[in-house]
Formats: C-alpha cells, sequence, structure tokens
C-alpha cells in the first residue's frame, strides 16, 4: 500500500495489517550523454512497484526519495550525510508513531547509502528487523548473464554502462539517446533492450524471492 495515498481514517484501519515498511533511496544524478538524469530513479520505482503490487497487503511502501547523499557530485540535489541521515532518521521515526511496524526494506542503488541508512537506524536504536537490496549486487545478475548466450555482455556493474543502459532500453527506450561516443566512453555500446528484458525478468524475481523470504521470518 502506498503512503501518499492513505488518509488518516484509512491509516487507523489498517496500521496493524501492515507489519514492514518499504524505504527507497535513489535520487537524480547528472548522467552522461545517452541516458537521463532520473535513471536510477526510474529502476528503483520500478521495482519498488514490483513489490507493492506483490505484496502490498503487508507493506508499505513509501515514495521514492529524489534527495540523495554521494561521495562526489553526480547528485542534483545533495545533502551533507549528516542531514541526510537527520531525515532518514525522522521519517521513521514519525512512520513508527502510526505503524507496528516490525521490518524495514531498504531499496537502493550504492553501497555507500545502504551504509549511511543501516548505520543511522542502528544509532537511533530501531528495533526494526532491516533486510536491504542493492540492484545490481543482489540481482544476481552475474549468474544470470553467464547462463545466457550474452558472452560478450560486461559481468560487473559501471554507472551508465551496459547494465543500466540495457535496462532503460527495455522500461523507457524513448528516454535513452543513442550518442555513439557516450556509449563507446561508458562500455554501453552492447546495450539492448532484449538483454535489459532479460535482466529486468530476472531482477524482479530475485527481488521478489527475497522480499518474500524476509517478510515470512516470525
Amino acid at each position: 500500500m502506498r503512503f501518499e495515498e492513505f488518509s488518516l481514517s484509512q491509516i487507523e484501519e489498517n496500521y496493524r495489517h501492515l507489519d514492514t515498511v518499504l524505504l527507497t533511496v535513489g535520487g537524480l544524478t547528472w548522467r552522461p550523454s545517452h541516458l537521463p538524469v532520473g535513471t536510477t530513479w526510474y529502476i528503483l520505482r520500478k521495482l519498488r512497484d514490483e513489490v507493492e503490487m506483490a505484496k502490498g497487503d503487508r507493506i508499505l511502501t513509501l515514495p521514492l526519495q529524489s534527495i540523495d547523499t554521494t561521495f562526489d557530485d553526480t547528485a542534483v540535489v545533495q545533502l551533507q550525510k549528516e542531514a541526510f541521515s537527520q531525515i532518514i532518521h525522522r521519517y521513521i521515526h514519525e512512520l513508527t508513531r502510526h505503524f507496528q511496524f516490525r521490518r524495514l526494506i531498504l531499496l537502493t542503488d550504492s553501497l555507500y547509502k545502504e551504509q549511511l541508512v543501516m548505520q543511522t537506524l542502528l544509532t537511533a536504536d530501531s528495533q526494526l528487523d532491516m533486510m536491504s537490496f542493492i540492484w545490481w549486487r543482489d540481482g544476481q545478475l552475474q549468474e544470470a548473464l553467464s547462463s545466457t548466450s550474452y558472452k560478450n555482455v560486461s559481468k560487473e556493474f559501471y554507472p551508465s554502462g551496459e547494465w543500466e543502459t540495457s535496462l532503460m532500453m527495455a522500461l523507457a527506450d524513448h528516454l535513452v539517446v543513442r550518442d555513439p561516443a557516450s556509449l563507446t566512453r561508458y562500455l554501453a555500446q552492447g546495450s539492448n533492450a532484449k538483454l535489459g528484458s532479460m535482466m529486468w525478468g530476472h531482477l524482479s524475481q530475485q527481488l521478489s524471492e527475497k522480499v518474500g523470504q524476509f517478510i515470512a521470518l516470525a
């Protein structure tokens, strides 16, 4: 169930049934010529929607956070880590006043943000069980690519590279610009929608399985 669609009366009716909250953290970042600034935002939003459709009766999905924090200057709107941590802390603290959450799922795109959010919640003495999912790390895409005929596909993740570009070609091809120089520079010249569709199917399956196992725990 999407938090932004709740009324106060619906919160009172449903707060006992929702035991898990899904926090999606991924902002808008400056990209090379062939990808839009919302690339990571778009991929994470689609993954968030997959979870909401599959497990929405037990999971409260929060709006995707577009304010970013990062160790470089790629974020369009960036906060220092202390301010970012404070926002996350206040957000979760306020929600736990109204819902009886026992679990938190973090969906993000970087190791840095995963570590920062987890440290924030641990420092706040949160009693929530936590699970994180970084799409390019936990989606087991290396194994999926190794078992297919895509022998020339990179088995490693590079920002704006073949994985992100292929996914965007499959999910929102109209947003991808065929700029040969940019594609070559970022090792994305072999990207295609067929590869992206295969990756997306495997990625969404892995996320669904991991979320299902997590919320099934007593």
